[in-house]
């Protein structure tokens, strides 16, 4: 057995994942196309997903027959999807490549829950991670940053993040593997690409071992993160409160911890939206009554305390910021309780206006609004099958009235948790390896 295949089936064996049925994410590219057939030698229980987002006419074309193919020869089921990722783009106003990365994760997840896999699996390797961190590291993105590609995510894996790009070309070359070439990947128009071909060769004439020592780096930042979000946590429990949808800190945090103060704070308030030259400001302000907004929240020193409230409650009827604080919302029709976290129940209420969520697979701050035509979400009890909110309205016959009063509870990136009231989405209901538990309630006003 090649080595580097001892390595990978290792490294699944520490992670617990050879038992696992994965979506692998194959682009037709050498790392991904290494990847699959690393899990087809491992005898994995696998099928590959493709994204053709078009962006290089015939050439893209080809990507997805090749890995068509590919999946073919190793007798796997085969998803592709079809993005016009460049006009999209347009039309949202984001990037190419940030509009292209949302396609490929939200139809990869889709299809990893369609089709009853327990993982979607990507081929980032070491060298990746050593881009993206030094990337973030231009941005100024905080410690998580300096941590490179993370290793796992919401039911995502990336199981070569230990290898090199040296290793897995050697592995191509050993086993005779066939792969697509991407030009884009020899032009530096793209930041990523600059690092790679300017940055990193420098880097490693300073210390030929770059990759093993970034792995090393990696290994001791995670620790140090993890300390430093364990004792931001610790002192928030001391020095952060709620009053029903106020967040209060107690600024005594100045007196007791002058020399961090500012890092500790701006931990506290940056989920609300605020930046870290507020946080300074507010520990300079030192007069109650200084105000400071961020675009979703208010922020105001009161006689020792800072209060926090969402600006949304404040402006619109038509949409709320939810955070893992907000415990209360007055709506028009009713007040929304939330809970978090609560105990997995043994009985199930069996009533249209509570819901229950993993709260792991919700990305906060959470959205409530209301509907919009283009809506759809995934019923749950249809086997996460994707449905209109404009036909789900239809089949239950609601009036134009109705649809204007329901309202839709959202994670960050825009997916539909639950149609309050009536349906909660497949995609964040309670499941085996559920350990948090969000319980919603709204509570409709009586007449």
């Amino acid at each position: 057995m090649s080595p580097f295949l001892t390595t990978w089936t290792n490294h699944l064996e520490s992670r617990r994942l050879t038992g696992k049925r994965m979506l692998l994410a194959v682009s037709g590219g050498i790392d991904s196309v290494v990847m699959a057939d690393l899990a087809f030698r491992s005898k994995l229980d696998f099928g590959i997903g493709h994204c053709n987002f078009h962006l290089r006419g015939e050439a893209s074309d080809g990507d997805a027959e090749f890995v068509r193919t590919l999946a073919d020869r190793y007798g796997v089921p085969f998803f592709r999807a079809d993005f016009h990722t460049e006009q999209d783009a347009l039309d949202s106003g984001k990037s190419i490549h940030e509009t292209a990365r949302e396609q490929r994760y939200g139809w990869l997840e889709e299809t990893r829950i369609a089709n009853n896999f327990d993982l979607v699996a990507t081929a980032h390797h070491l060298n990746d991670s050593i881009e993206t961190a030094l990337i973030n590291f231009t941005r100024g993105t905080g410690i998580r940053g300096l941590l490179g590609v993370p290793e796992t995510g919401n039911r995502l894996i990336r199981p070569l993040l230990w290898a090199t790009r040296e290793e897995i070309a050697a592995y191509a070359e050993e086993t005779g593997l066939e792969y697509r070439e991407d030009s884009s990947n020899d032009t530096d128009k793209y930041t990523r690409n600059k690092i790679r071909h300017k940055i990193i060769p420098v880097l490693k004439e300073l210390n030929p071992g770059l990759e093993q020592t970034a792995a090393r780096n990696f290994h001791h930042l995670s620790a140090t993160a993890s300390l430093y979000e364990w004792a931001v946590k610790e002192l928030g429990s001391r020095y952060k409160s709620i009053r029903e949808n106020t967040v209060v800190i107690d600024l005594a945090v100045s007196r007791d911890f002058p020399d961090f103060a500012g890092s500790l704070l701006y931990e506290w308030i940056r989920e609300f939206g605020f930046l870290p030259n507020q946080a300074s400001d507010v520990l300079n302000a030192g007069e109650s009554g200084a105000v400071f907004k961020s675009p979703t929240h208010k922020m105001i020193r009161d006689r020792g305390q800072l209060l926090i409230e969402p600006l949304a409650q404040q402006q619109t009827a038509d949409s709320y910021l939810i955070t893992r604080e907000t415990q209360l919302l007055d709506l028009p029709e009713g007040r929304l309780a939330l809970r978090f976290p609560v105990p997995i129940p043994d009985q199930w209420p069996d009533h249209p206006d509570i819901a229950f969520f993993d709260a792991d697979k919700l990305t906060f701050p959470l959205t409530l609004r209301r509907w919009q035509s283009g809506d759809f979400f995934h019923p749950l009890g249809m086997g996460g099958k994707r449905q209109k909110l404009q036909d789900f309205f239809s089949n239950r016959k609601l009036t134009l009235f109705d649809k204007e009063r329901t309202w839709l509870l959202c994670s960050a990136a825009g997916e539909i948790a639950w149609v309050v009231g009536l349906r909660a989405d497949e995609r964040f209901k309670i499941g085996e390896a559920t350990k948090a538990v969000l319980r919603a309630e709204l509570n409709p006003k009586t007449a």
